[in-house]
């Protein structure tokens, strides 16, 4: 008994070292350290190794950001400035990309300048304190402004409710100890960059295990839920409209593309996961179906508000996707280059 509590102690004693350590020296890419922000920190350098278990890419992706929190591109962020047209990208991890070969992710392929402040786990409560801290702090008048939180939004509200668009701080276990301890926020983040594919591997057996939901309760829910959530993105998206003061900048919602088709077969391995609704998981047909019509809720909000509106999950829509997307919702290089080629279309008859 003896030694065992000496073993707890001595881990006890380590522990605590390498927290005190860790926030001397390292920030934690789970605790923003910008004030009312919640970007990359600034001059990150990341390698993601073995992508090619993922979809049969290049086996090391390396991931870098600059002194803004922006994802590095062919471009440097002050270069782009100067143009006298120039975009930025607001989202999540479909927006970041972060496992598209550096240069080749949608932002850096667009006709206008873009750059790029996606990141993972993002929805729109986050999206609309960094478009705040962008034009407030960064001083930066964009022509124009591409949003695509849609998959995450969704997340946000199966979990939390409508208040899920307002709320930054997602619950649960898992974030929390990640927000909280440096180590284990590093020991999960080499764990993450050396091997994404046990990580997507884990999610799927994850959700695999939860029993499937009925066609009649999933109806049932999007019939009670669809004008709440219809309200929540209208109420997001005016909000955005106020962040931005009257600028000359345009506001352009992008819908969510997804790889939920009945015929989509897996470049490797099955990574896509299905949502969650009343804690069972929907089935491939269905999620297609929740993600259309989530798409479809997204198209009015921003009409409503009178926003600018590019369906680009439009161009995703009977095209083979099984070399488009290496899961549910992220782009492989390919896939990429074809959301940036879409947008770019859609945008020229916009102008």
């Amino acid at each position: 008994m003896t030694a065992f509590k000496l073993i707890i102690v001595n881990f006890s004693l380590l522990f605590i070292l390498c927290e005190l350590m860790l926030r001397f020296a390292w920030q934690s890419p789970y605790v923003p350290s910008y004030d009312e922000a919640f970007f990359h920190e600034p001059n990150q350098s990341v390698r993601f190794k073995n992508v090619s278990k993922i979809y049969g890419n290049t086996d090391v992706i390396y991931f870098r950001t600059d002194s803004y929190g922006a994802i590095v591109g062919p471009e440097k962020t002050k270069n782009i400035l100067l143009n006298d047209e120039y975009a930025i990208a607001l989202g999540g991890s479909t927006t970041e990309c972060a496992l598209v070969t550096e240069n080749k992710r949608w932002p850096d392929l667009l006709e206008t300048p873009t750059i790029n402040f996606g990141k993972s786990r993002l929805n729109s409560s986050h999206t609309l304190k960094n478009l705040a801290f962008v034009i407030n702090n960064y001083q930066m008048e964009p022509s124009f402004i591409f949003i695509m939180d849609g998959v995450n939004n969704l997340s946000a509200y199966l979990s939390r409710g409508p208040e899920g668009l307002f709320n930054q701080n997602p619950k649960g276990f898992y974030r929390l100890a990640l927000t909280h301890s440096y180590t284990l926020a590093l020991i999960w983040n080499n764990i993450k960059s050396n091997d994404y594919f046990s990580f997507y591997k884990a999610q799927v057996s994850l959700n695999n295990q939860i029993p499937l939901i009925k066609e009649k309760e999933l109806k049932k829910y999007w019939n009670k839920e669809k004008n709440s959530i219809l309200n929540s993105q209208i109420e997001v998206f005016k909000k955005f409209k106020e962040t931005i003061n009257n600028k000359l900048s345009k506001i352009v919602i992008l819908t969510q593309p997804h790889a939920f088709e009945e015929n989509h077969i897996p470049i490797k391995t099955e990574l896509r996961s299905t949502p969650i609704i009343n804690n069972k998981r929907l089935s491939f047909k269905q999620a297609k179906w929740l993600m259309d019509s989530y798409n479809e809720i997204t198209v009015k909000a921003a009409m409503l508000s009178n926003l600018l509106l590019i369906d680009v999950s439009l161009c995703f829509q009977k095209v083979d996707s099984s070399s488009l997307f290496y899961d549910a919702y992220h782009f492989t290089e390919k896939g990429s280059e074809y959301f940036a080629k879409c947008l770019s279309n859609k945008l020229s008859f916009t102008n």
